[in-house]
């Protein structure tokens, strides 16, 4: 659950986070401080392969349900002795893909008291690389040329790809450690051959993904997840920098060799772990290692980071009110990836995601919207002519289509979908009934559509003509017009009659007739 600002004599304020994943469900208990800062002070884990029974049978097992609420009961006793009262907890793919996923946050709800958020591949890679961000900002200079960020989760493998510290390409790839585990446990039970099968799975995935984005360029290569930092751990060859380790390409690759040819057992006694870790550590080592083999870097960085200490600073940002919104500048760049793929004219595309936040926050009290709807108006003006590469005849239609079926790093399916309609309506159609895309969102996301399309509408009418004429803009706003005043000096006749085509949305939802007044 998110919070909103303490008074000072609250502070410091003990908080917890909980990450239901598909092999364990971990917490972090710590006190946030006024300044920002966060201290640690507990953490928990408990293996639960939730991950078996969704990659399996498609749901959770009745065994696992109780067996995950139990956990969760032992946590919330925890976290009660520290007397946290806020407590953020999220689950991953396994839950996420189970068919029975509300009757679990059911009974966790009825069972602990605790709210359980399910959290998609995109949110989950935001959530991490703010951790990440933490952990290697001014350590490593992953802000120059080419980074591969991979994280092998239970169920999934997230992908992104920086270009001089600006995250242009993300994916999540259904190739997790638990998922190819289960896969594999089908075909066959000898161990050689299921390695073998491990990795002609891996290297399907990673061709496939090479099909959108290279990454022979990436200089730096940061594996982050669970598995990863107990090698780091365990590896004497391993350095330590305070933050994060650094491991030797080769002393890597040599490391993944030996250990894919030991079996579960082998792994428990050589290691020192535990039976559920030793059961994702091969297919995850081999994930890491095939990545690595695509990229001309000499190191593996492993960050001391998590999803829960993405959480944690996102739970940190809105207690202190402090931004959290430098991860922003990233969906952006992923959206202008996109934008560029498709040959979209960029300059105009960002001159109208410039003008549409200016109107933005111009009609604060209007509209009654945040910095996260203003992002996603942001994205819908830069991709609103992606659908001009597939034809200019109903392009946005085809923009709606582009858009919805991409991946775009920070926001998640339902988010996507949202933007996907924003941009659709730039044109002249407003939002209909009998529109499939616009009605499959529930009635506050229909809403947040006809706001931000009516500002994106007018956004996209004053530069009718692509030559970036609307600069500098002001605004005047009457009871019952919103005025933008344009130099009289220019010809505005062909905005004018756009904006008398496409400013029926903005009458409809702000109550205000929009036009241009020379000045």
């Amino acid at each position: 659950m998110r919070t909103t600002r303490q008074r000072s004599s609250e502070w410091p304020k003990p908080v917890a986070v909980i990450d239901i994943g598909a092999s364990a469900l971990r917490a972090e208990i710590a006190e946030i401080n006024e300044d920002g800062t966060i201290r640690q002070l507990e953490s928990l884990r408990k293996g639960v392969l939730l991950g078996n029974d969704t990659f399996t049978r498609g749901e959770l097992s009745l065994e696992s349900v109780r067996a995950a609420c139990e956990v969760l009961r032992g946590f919330k006793k925890v976290m009660d002795e520290y007397g946290v009262r806020d407590i953020r907890a999220v689950a991953t793919s396994a839950v996420r893909e189970a068919a029975n996923s509300d009757t679990f946050l059911d009974r966790v709800f009825m069972t602990t008291g605790i709210e359980v958020e399910i959290i998609e591949g995109p949110e989950e890679s935001r959530l991490s690389y703010a951790a990440i961000h933490e952990a290697l900002n001014g350590r490593v200079p992953f802000d120059k040329g080419v980074a591969l960020l991979v994280e092998v989760g239970g169920g999934s493998a997230d992908v992104a790809i920086l270009d001089d510290g600006e995250i242009v390409h993300s994916a999540t790839l259904a190739m997790g450690a638990i998922r190819l585990r289960q896969t594999v446990a089908g075909i066959s039970t000898d161990h050689a051959q299921r390695t073998e099968l491990y990795k002609r799975f891996i290297h399907n995935a990673v061709a496939n993904l090479q099909r959108d984005v290279s990454l022979r360029e990436a200089d730096h290569f940061i594996a982050q997840g669970g598995d990863m930092r107990l090698v780091a751990r365990r590896l004497k060859k391993a350095v330590f920098h305070d933050t994060f380790h650094e491991i030797d390409r080769e002393t890597f690759s040599e490391f993944c060799t030996q250990t894919s040819r030991l079996t579960r057992e082998n792994l428990v006694a050589k290691y020192n772990v535990s039976y559920l870790e030793a059961e994702t550590l091969v297919p995850a080592l081999l994930a890491y290692s095939a990545f690595l083999k695509e990229t001309p870097a000499s190191s593996v960085i492993v960050p001391n980071a998590s999803l829960r200490r993405g959480l944690l600073l996102e739970m940190a940002s809105s207690q202190t009110g402090r931004s959290f919104e430098a991860l922003d500048k990233h969906v952006l760049s992923s959206a202008l990836s996109l934008a560029e793929k498709f040959s979209v004219d960029l300059a105009h595309g960002q001159h109208v995601a410039n003008t549409a936040t200016s109107l933005f926050d111009a009609l604060k009290k209007e509209h009654g919207l945040g910095t996260r709807e203003r992002l996603f108006l942001q994205v819908a003006a830069l991709l609103h002519e992606v659908g001009m590469f597939v034809g200019m005849t109903a392009h946005h239609q085809h923009t709606y289509y582009v858009i919805s079926a991409a991946q775009l790093f920070g926001l998640g399916r339902e988010e996507i979908e949202l933007v996907a309609n924003v941009a659709r309506y730039h044109r002249r159609s407003t939002p209909k009934r009998e529109h499939a895309g616009y009605m499959r969102l529930d009635r506050a996301a229909r809403v947040l559509v006809c706001k931000l399309a009516a500002l994106l509408r007018v956004a996209d009418a004053l530069d009718r003509d692509h030559q970036q004429k609307a600069r500098r803009l002001r605004f005047r706003i009457t009871e019952d017009e919103f005025l933008i005043l344009v130099d009289r000096n220019r010809d505005w006749t062909m905005e004018r009659m756009t904006l008398e085509e496409k400013g029926d949305l903005f009458l409809a939802c702000f109550g205000k007739r929009v036009a241009l007044r020379g000045v």
